[in-house]
């Protein structure tokens, strides 16, 4: 769970228990909660139904709050429905594969792509967050790589950086974490539509 959504739900549990603490100290008699018989409900008065209905409201209020798109930056938007081409190279050589940029459904930036080794596909990546920041594009992404028979799972980063001089042109550094720990330089090309 990120920090962010942490913070959200102490809030959303600790800011109505402080009416429902003060009013339960003035309302002491009137406070009770009874079960009856399931099938018609539950009976809640006083101030332990206002905390229940404040949490109703804000956990409602959370999901507004969490399904807001996030607005895009004008770099990241030239970005959105784009397809690159990239040669990736490492100490242990070099592939090719192809990715495009989309968006999530929360606007947020979304790669996919594929990569090539001797003209045969060997793997996928999908990004899990992807950031834009000054014409600099950094991602987080799942790896997906097939060898001898099987398909090992890694993570990686990526970073790259517009070209000045040519914005069809990106170019930046790759790691992968996990059984085959790599890293090396990348260079990608718009492919032209």
């Amino acid at each position: 769970m990120r920090p962010r959504d942490l913070w959200t739900w102490a809030v959303l549990l600790l800011v109505p228990a402080v009416p429902v603490f003060a009013f339960y100290l003035v309302f002491k008699e009137s406070n009770f909660v009874e079960i009856h018989d399931v099938p018609s409900g539950v009976v809640a008065t006083g101030p332990i139904a206002a905390y229940f209905v404040l949490l109703w409201i804000g956990s409602r209020l959370s999901k507004q709050l969490n399904a807001e798109t996030s607005p895009l930056f004008p770099f990241e938007e030239q970005l959105v429905g784009s397809a690159w081409s990239f040669e990736a190279s490492s100490q242990n050589g070099s592939r090719q594969g192809k990715f495009t940029i989309g968006t999530d459904d929360r606007g947020r930036l979304s790669l996919n792509g594929n990569f090539k080794l001797d003209g045969r596909n060997v793997g996928s990546w999908k990004s899990t967050m992807a950031q834009c920041e000054n014409k600099r594009l950094e991602v987080l992404y799942d790896l997906g790589e097939a060898g001898k028979g099987e398909v090992r799972e890694s993570t990686g980063l990526l970073s790259m950086t517009a070209e000045p001089d040519d914005p069809n042109t990106m170019s930046g550094s790759w790691a992968v974490v996990g059984d085959s720990q790599s890293f090396g330089e990348l260079r990608c090309t718009r492919i032209k539509t």
